[in-house]
């Protein structure tokens, strides 16, 4: 664990019971050669609140336990108490990332909360419009505000709600210090989500019961524990993978060849976000 750069943090609260409100996860991916290959968790915490002054609790722990860290980066939700508590433990030397699904599940929530659903499931300007803002996390930070104001613009739309959500965007995640541009871009990064940390919650949903008793839990974490050794030497020996659907392959592999014709200034930052918000936008029903 001391020797990752980049941890992921979440956490799940079906398994525990009272006194707990959730278990805490730290973890991170093992690599063979360079290549990323398969995420394993590392650190578990049962919390019984949620505060920052608690999470620093942990995360305290957890750094005085490692000795020689190598962190660089932390892959969190976007929950304001976990962001204070890792800059205060961790100060400048880490670099905090929010998950980029959180963000664009927070964005869309805020939108059909709005009364949007319907509009974008036409082909319609508001489509396109809320496409492009869901893809503005694709960018480079430094570009995301222009861009952000070019959509904000470019709308002749005249509906209130359309207006409400951007102002919610500004005000949460453009002018907010908590989570600036420079937290939410994942501009060219492989990894852009929590979804292997939370998948694996679900795995340990799915194994206990709900409300577990504390014993009950414990040995279940114990037995995940156990497991971890033996998956790094699967790791080193090929014979356990990261296990990725054909069709997020295929959007990475496009989405990386979008982002090496930007660098190459073979296309311009609108034609990038156009083109992400395609491949990304939300499938609704």
């Amino acid at each position: 664990m001391k020797d990752a750069k980049t941890w992921y943090s979440d956490a799940t609260f079906r398994v525990v019971k009272s006194p707990f409100t959730q278990l805490f996860s730290v973890h991170a991916f093992v690599k063979r050669a360079d290549e990323q290959v398969k995420q394993l968790p590392l650190a578990f915490a049962l919390m019984s609140r949620r505060r920052k002054r608690d999470y620093k609790k942990v995360l305290w722990t957890i750094k005085q336990s490692l000795s020689g860290i190598k962190l660089k980066t932390i892959v969190l939700d976007f929950e304001a108490a976990t962001w204070r508590a890792v800059r205060s433990v961790f100060g400048e030397e880490v670099t905090i990332k929010g998950c980029c699904f959180h963000w664009r599940q927070a964005v869309w929530r805020k939108a059909d909360s709005l009364g949007l659903r319907m509009p974008y499931m036409t082909s319609g300007p508001v489509n396109t419009f809320i496409r492009h803002l869901l893809a503005l996390p694709y960018l480079p930070a430094e570009h995301i505000l222009l861009s952000f104001e070019e959509i904000a613009d470019s709308t002749t739309l005249a509906a209130p709600a359309l207006q409400d959500l951007v102002v919610y965007i500004r005000e949460t995640w453009i002018q907010n210090s908590m989570w600036p541009p420079e937290s939410w871009s994942v501009f060219n990064r492989s990894v852009r989500t929590n979804n292997d940390t939370e998948g694996w919650h679900r795995r340990l949903n799915t194994r206990g019961r709900a409300n577990q008793h504390m014993y009950m839990l414990i040995n279940n974490l114990y037995s995940e524990a156990k497991l971890v050794p033996i998956q790094v030497q699967l790791v080193r020996e090929s014979k356990l993978k990261r296990h990725q659907r054909k069709t997020f392959k295929n959007m990475q592999g496009r989405l990386f060849d979008l982002w090496d014709r930007y660098s190459r200034n073979e296309i311009k930052t609108s034609q990038l976000l156009s083109a992400c918000s395609h491949l990304s936008a939300p499938h609704v029903e």
